[in-house]
């Protein structure tokens, strides 16, 4: 498919301050959801270094200057993403949790599946999770009213990332198709990588509300307890962070599927209008 919309892929570098407030309660002073996103700040670094080295891999293989250059840009978005991550995740550490094991976990199962894969595998399980961000970014740009009793650094730290995970939602699936691959490959890709994660997310929040507990001095609570707190988080009717993605997620399974068939051009206009944090912005350059 021919893309039709372009939107510009600006990386730009950002400057957080984690330390504002305490990373055990900052998303909605609720500890379940706190441990649930920095499990997943956790999981990101790690992902987005597999997505650079799945596209790395056909560099010299196509010819089109415009795809190049996008692809360019991408990568330079995904490296400011990792190390304003790391930022986060070292504000975890310095708190007194111990991330060591829980990043070797995820190192782990990303290499199984790296090895396990075909270079255009690779590719597929990239625009597979690719997928999974921009529909998250997606909710969260269209209905940022849902993060309001998230704290103000950690609300405009997510609301970057799900704006430019927008921005570059179709690159490596342009990639992906440019070479040639297939409906079947990418459907078995969102399968597969929709499971990983839902299990690394858990497995992270779980680690993480462990360590939250013994830092509190307090009891740890069961896994029903967790899951209910986790389905109000994402599926709340009113505020569930995942609420009415549904259709956004099913679409990938469409023969003529294409990330910019949903154009949510409007909710990145209104980040860059009204919510983008400006007095965080140091330079809007190229990285």
């Amino acid at each position: 498919m021919k893309k039709s919309i372009a939107v510009p892929i600006i990386p730009r570098k950002m400057s957080f301050d984690f330390t504002k407030t305490s990373t055990q309660d900052w998303c909605c002073q609720n500890m379940f959801y706190s441990a649930y996103m920095n499990g997943v700040s956790l999981a990101l670094p790690l992902g987005e270094d597999f997505f650079i080295r799945a596209i790395r891999q056909f560099d010299g293989q196509f010819n089109n200057p415009i795809l190049e250059d996008e692809l360019k840009r991408f990568v330079a978005q995904e490296a400011i993403h990792s190390r304003q991550h790391l930022l986060y995740n070292n504000q975890l550490t310095r708190e007194g949790y111990d991330i060591k094991n829980i990043q070797t976990r995820i190192q782990q199962a990303l290499d199984e599946v790296w090895e396990a894969s075909t270079p255009i595998e690779r590719l597929a399980y990239t625009i597979a999770l690719e997928h999974l961000t921009h529909v998250l970014g997606d909710q969260i740009l269209a209905n940022s009213e849902r993060l309001s009793g998230w704290h103000t650094e950690f609300r405009a730290f997510w609301l970057w990332h799900a704006a430019e995970e927008i921005e570059h939602k179709a690159v490596c699936y342009d990639l992906y198709q440019q070479l040639g691959g297939t409906l079947t490959m990418r459907s078995k890709a969102l399968f597969k990588m929709t499971q990983k994660m839902l299990s690394i997310f858990w497995q992270n929040q779980h680690d993480l509300l462990s360590q939250t507990c013994k830092l509190r001095g307090i009891s740890m609570p069961s896994n029903l307890m967790i899951s209910r707190a986790n389905i109000s988080f994402l599926f709340d009717r009113h505020q569930g962070l995942l609420r009415g993605a549904e259709p956004a997620y099913l679409a990938w399974f469409l023969p003529y599927y294409h990330p910019w068939k949903h154009d949510n051009r409007s909710a990145l206009a209104l980040w860059q209008r009204d919510v983008l944090p400006l007095n965080h912005i140091a330079d809007l350059k190229m990285a």
